[in-house]
């Protein structure tokens, strides 16, 4: 029986698609159209079936059906050279929008699941560990052990910056502790742990990014073929991008399309959505220790327990060698970076023939006068290397549809380039190193306006051409291209924590109930100002725990009477051996978090905003799977030894949050967190409006009380200046103006607009203070 579209099952909404599927679909059915005439009746009947419902887009199965339509159609060369065209055109077209489509709907798909993960303090954990003990003593009396284990943990988290990390830790572990009887039902216990974790981190910046992440692997994974097809790719080590195969066919399609069609109108550019970013690499080091004592009392007990913890994380950072910081200025003002793009020109400029890429000539014209800067000269020579990467995609294009007729022209381009062979990585390096070269012009004086003026449009204009090489859907391995045109530095946050605990339980057979106290401090130190200095956290957590063996027994105590005389003596026990140590639990916890931020050391912060403040309040729940097997090793009486293996899976999230208006430097960050370069200022502010419009209006009135801290940390960040570029009077006065102005407003839409622009203000000062920190290394290639 057929699959239902997904259309037609109840229920289920289809994935929002994209403008590319959407023109990809408009475009298939104006070429069946074209097709249609003098096809066999099976083929009408898909085609009629398909476009009965007039989609906008094409779904999975509408894909599969026309292509195995189009499959099933006479051979190729009993048609005339048009319908070979048009079905040689439909057939990439419709896989191309079958990948989109697939895309789609694994970004939807993935959406969903992240969700629930999208606020900070989100966290998915699974962890697996073992830990070898020794124990002097008798179980009646007192026993004295010492351990030593480790673990590995794999965890993703969501951060108050709402970057997502994924961290592979290795911790290794040595506890002592001590055990005492001192009468019947009552017991006394103390351990002492120290431990080290040394792991990896690769963090997308934000959700989207790693939502697209994922839907990009999901999607190579489908498309790469069945689970063996996939698993001899992975040890063969090629792996085809098929998602960038299939779109480049279908853009390299486009013109041969209008002429079919005979009409532009309905070939619209295909706009394909550009991958994510890589993500970041990062290395963390955790060293820490913790004491414990706890008391029990019957089914009761009560524990304290204290840890101090000290982590190094350290990020590399990618600088984009033809990226403008926020004075217009490139990356290669740096000495070593000028250097090594030094060095990259003359390695290539050397390996290339006397006439070779009109790009690369007239770079050697400008270095044949190194005293002049030739800015027109270098303008001239980025436009022309535009066209020369123009020449490149539509060959890189055509390729994968003919490859005898494009080797010729790509290993000629190849050459002008100085480049042996024709894969499109060497030369995508070579045209990103030449744009940086050219960008890298000393920049004259400002008193000469059209020479500045002329200075700072070939910054534009290089980034603007790197931008696009880089960005480029043509079939390439990003990876690669990214790590060679990007310089990194190393980016240090540190974190000491201290924390204490203190709990009270109660074992309600078949359930344990439990509370915690939890009190902590964290020191931090960030290049964010926003992010930088000390926490106080104060969560109030309440646990339940299910024992697995107990709910058994009393399911069987409530079997009925003729039920209880079965032969269930093996069942019982294979589950009396498994059960104990098979336990899950729920938790919810609140979490209250006062800050000092670390600028309030600046002895022109106003000292009665001091302190610290209330910055955020969270309600999350939880959840903790753990299966734990014991071994024990008897070596002599009153000594004994045991090994223990436990796997846990852990779950937290965050069901709501409040934002508060103690200080405005949670709400700031969230606001610098949801800013990207992809989605415009008004549809960020439009979203934080629609999660925390409530918590935005309370700091607004907060901002309108002059004596306020919010009020005062603004005028702070608004009157500072920066080692480059120190506030005017006369710009302090404007922006001033605006925080006025948002102070006397009293229509709540407008009082919102003003906030914004108050942000906006912020927001470009707090970045500056933060690429200036130096806690951010210098750019290394």
């Amino acid at each position: 029986m057929p699959r239902m579209s997904v259309r037609a099952q109840p229920g289920v909404r289809p994935a929002p698609a994209s403008a590319a599927l959407e023109g990809l679909t408009a475009q298939v059915f104006a070429l069946l159209e074209q097709l249609g005439p003098g096809q066999p009746a099976s083929f009408h009947r898909v085609a009629d079936a398909v476009g009965r419902a007039k989609p906008t887009a094409l779904s999975s199965e509408d894909t599969q059906a026309l292509l195995r339509a189009i499959k099933a159609l006479p051979a190729r060369r009993q048609l005339p050279p048009r319908q070979q065209m048009l079905r040689d055109a439909l057939y990439d077209l419709i896989r191309a929008a079958r990948a989109e489509r697939m895309l789609c709907d694994q970004i939807a798909r993935h959406g969903r699941r992240q969700q629930a993960n999208e606020r900070p303090g989100a966290l998915r954990a699974a962890t697996s560990s073992g830990v070898g003990s020794v124990v002097l003593g008798l179980p009646s009396a007192a026993e004295v052990g010492l351990g030593v284990g480790a673990h590995h943990e794999t965890s993703t988290s969501t951060f108050d910056d709402l970057a997502v990390a994924t961290v592979h830790a290795t911790t290794v572990v040595g506890e002592a502790s001590a055990r005492a009887g001192v009468a019947p039902g009552v017991g006394l216990q103390a351990s002492v742990e120290i431990s080290s974790t040394q792991g990896e981190a690769i963090i997308a910046v934000s959700m989207r990014d790693h939502v697209h992440g994922l839907a990009r692997a999901s999607v190579a994974r489908r498309l790469g073929g069945n689970a063996a097809q996939r698993a001899l790719k992975r040890l063969a080590g090629h792996r085809r991008d098929r998602y960038a195969e299939r779109t480049s066919r279908a853009v390299a399609w486009q013109p041969r399309v209008r002429m079919l069609l005979r009409s532009a109108a309905a070939t619209d550019a295909l706009a394909f959505e550009r991958p994510a970013p890589p993500p970041l690499l990062a290395e963390l080091t955790t060293t820490g220790g913790a004491a414990a004592a706890s008391a029990s009392y019957g089914v009761g007990s009560l524990s304290l327990s204290g840890q101090a913890s000290r982590t190094d994380f350290i990020t590399a950072l990618p600088l984009r060698l033809t990226e403008l910081d926020h004075d217009g200025r490139p990356a290669t003002d740096d000495p070593a970076l000028h250097a090594a793009v030094e060095t990259r020109m003359a390695t290539l400029l050397a390996v290339v023939p006397p006439r070779c890429s009109p790009t690369l000539m007239q770079v050697r014209s400008v270095r044949a006068e190194a005293l002049r800067p030739r800015l027109a000269m270098r303008l001239s020579a980025v436009h022309q290397l535009d066209a020369e990467f123009h020449h490149l995609e539509s060959l890189a294009r055509h390729a994968l549809a003919a490859p005898a007729q494009c080797r010729a022209p790509l290993a000629s381009l190849a050459r002008d380039w100085g480049q042996p062979s024709t894969a499109r990585e060497p030369l995508m390096i070579a045209m990103l190193d030449t744009l940086a070269w050219l960008q890298a012009a000393a920049e004259p004086q400002r008193a000469d306006h059209a020479e500045h003026a002329a200075w700072a449009q070939l910054q534009k204009a290089a980034q603007a051409v790197a931008g696009k090489i880089h960005d480029s859907t043509i079939v390439h391995d990003r990876a690669r291209v990214h790590h060679a045109t990007h310089a990194f530095r190393a980016m240090t946050q540190r974190i000491a924590t201290r924390r204490g605990n203190l709990g009270v339980s109660a074992q309600l057979l078949p359930l344990t109930a439990a509370a915690q106290v939890s009190l902590a401090r964290h020191d931090r130190e960030d290049p964010d100002p926003l992010r930088a200095g000390t926490y106080l956290e104060l969560a109030l957590t309440a646990r339940v725990t299910a024992d697995v063996g107990g709910i058994l027994s009393q399911v069987q105590q409530r079997l009925p009477q003729e039920w209880r005389g079965m032969p269930l003596e093996e069942p019982q026990r294979l589950l009396q051996s498994i059960a104990p140590q098979l336990t899950t639990s729920g938790s919810l916890q609140c979490l209250v978090r006062f800050f000092q931020p670390a600028f309030q050391a600046d002895p022109a912060f106003p000292a009665s905003a001091r302190g610290s403040h209330l910055q955020a309040i969270r309600l999350g729940i939880g959840s903790a799977h753990q299966l734990a097997l014991t071994v024990p090793l008897p070596v002599l009486p009153g000594l004994s030894s045991s090994l223990a293996l436990k796997h846990t899976r852990t779950a937290q999230r965050t069901r709501h949050e409040w934002l508060c208006a103690g200080t405005l430097t949670g709400t700031l960050l969230r606001y610098r967190s949801l800013c990207s370069s992809a989605e415009p200022a008004a549809r960020t502010w439009a979203q934080l409006v629609a999660s925390h419009g409530s918590d935005l209006d309370r700091l607004a009135d907060a901002l309108a009380d002059p004596a306020s801290v919010p009020a005062q940390e603004a005028r702070y960040w608004i009157e500072r200046g920066t080692d480059r570029d120190d506030a005017r009077p006369d710009q302090c006065d404007k922006h001033l103006a605006v925080l006025d102005a948002l102070r006397e407003e009293r229509d709540i839409d407008r009082r919102r607009a003003w906030l914004h622009a108050v942000f906006e203000l912020l927001s470009e000062r707090v970045g500056r203070v933060k690429a200036a920190s130096p806690l951010i290394g210098a750019p290394a290639l």
